[in-house]
């Protein structure tokens, strides 16, 4: 009678493909946040001026500052080609671009610069779909290339995601308050609601941004509240 193996090792040998399975999971965790690891020390630089010039309407960087913040953006996207935040940081750079060159007066490349933009959202939610913030960004660059209707499906795509998003909120307002003639009543309705329901010093920052547009918010002083009412400011 031959001898019959250990129990313990019938068990081992039992369990080696999952050790494997599980083995190869965690180098390949591992190799994952290196990637993310040198994406992010590949673009940290980048990122915090492109946040900066996006969330600045009067920061306007250089051409060759835009230049170098893409390299880096896109060295980053080399390393991890699905990371959602990158293709949306580099939408907020096309953006950025557009301002630039629209003051200088030049319509193409503010026009090449919305359309890149455009495309970079898109490959952003098509990682990441359900991401507000992106979403309005979208809404934005949409409004600008002048597809009213795409915008408009955007920003409510995004309000129905964040709708009590502080960061995506000034988003939404501005895209309804820059096409505010063209706006739907469900964006109009909103902003004019959001108002509303704002405290003083909120309020006025709201009509502080819509001046931007030639638009105001009427309101009942002391009390602040909304008179459901837009008017145009005279310049």
């Amino acid at each position: 009678m031959s001898a019959r193996p250990p129990s313990g090792s019938r068990i081992a040998w039992h369990r080696l493909p999952v050790l494997v399975a599980v083995l190869a999971i965690a180098l390949l965790v591992l190799g994952l946040s290196q990637a993310l690891l040198r994406a992010d020390m590949a673009s940290q630089g980048a990122r915090r001026l492109v946040t900066h010039w996006a969330s600045r309407a009067s920061s306007l960087p250089s051409a060759g500052e835009i230049a170098q913040a893409e390299a880096a953006l896109r060295r980053a996207v080399d390393i991890t080609p699905a990371n959602a935040e990158l293709h949306e940081l580099l939408g907020d750079l096309r953006m950025v671009a557009a301002r630039v060159a629209d003051a200088a007066q030049d319509d193409v490349a503010r026009d090449a610069g919305q359309a890149a933009a455009v495309a970079h959202y898109q490959a952003a939610l098509a990682r990441r779909p359900s991401d507000p913030q992106t979403w309005a960004g979208l809404a934005a660059a949409l409004q600008a290339t002048g597809d009213l209707a795409a915008a408009h499906a955007a920003w409510a795509r995004s309000l129905a995601l964040g709708p009590n998003e502080g960061h995506v909120q000034p988003m939404l307002l501005d895209v309804a308050l820059r096409g505010w003639a063209d706006a739907t009543p469900g964006m109009q309705s909103w902003a004019t609601a959001l108002f509303a329901a704002s405290a003083a010093p909120q309020q006025a920052a709201i009509n502080k941004l819509a001046a931007l547009h030639g638009l105001r918010f009427e309101s009942d002083e002391p009390q602040g509240t909304s008179t459901g009412e837009m008017s145009r400011t005279t310049t």
